[in-house]
């Protein structure tokens, strides 16, 4: 995120970004609500070092260390806004950066609080995977570090008034 922001910082786009390192995800995402009533934001990209589950006895493999950036799509707390994905995804594709979509039965993000902030926030979890989470250590791919970064500065570019106007629309 503090790479992202300072590259932002430095080009020219259409946005006011906010970088928030939220506190006591893990005890009911309170930072990202109070962050979320502070910043009112339009649109809710989540970071995140998504569980890596690419190991021996798993059966399904939804984050590869060095296959990409994993897209969220739901998990229990949260479901992403599928217009936002399908522009993640597009971006993705565009700029020619490998993505892994989830679909997680455990688990949550700080997008549980700001996806249901007021009426609503368009929001996605862009997952850097992440081997060994909640431990003093994780291991990640720096490829996938790398992606992620790329990815989320061309999505940060992307959104417009009028693109994010399109991600809430029922026309």
């Amino acid at each position: 995120m503090c790479e992202a922001l300072l590259e932002l910082d430095a080009m020219p786009h259409p946005n006011t970004v906010v970088g928030v390192g939220a506190v006591q995800e893990e005890v009911g995402c309170r930072g990202a609500a109070t962050a979320s009533e502070l910043s009112r934001p339009d649109v809710g990209l989540v970071l995140e070092g998504t569980p890596a589950d690419d190991i021996p006895r798993m059966n399904e493999r939804q984050a590869v260390l060095g296959e990409g950036p994993q897209i969220r799509l739901y998990d229990p707390t949260a479901i992403s806004n599928r217009r936002l994905v399908r522009l993640v995804e597009d971006i993705a594709r565009e700029k020619d950066i490998a993505i892994q979509l989830a679909v997680r039965r455990s688990g949550g993000t700080d997008a549980k609080s700001i996806h249901l902030h007021h009426s609503g926030v368009p929001t996605v979890v862009i997952g850097v995977p992440s081997r060994y989470i909640h431990s003093h250590v994780s291991l990640i791919h720096e490829a996938d570090y790398h992606a992620s970064k790329a990815l989320v500065l061309a999505v940060v570019h992307r959104l417009d008034a009028d693109t994010v106007a399109t991600l809430t629309r029922f026309d």
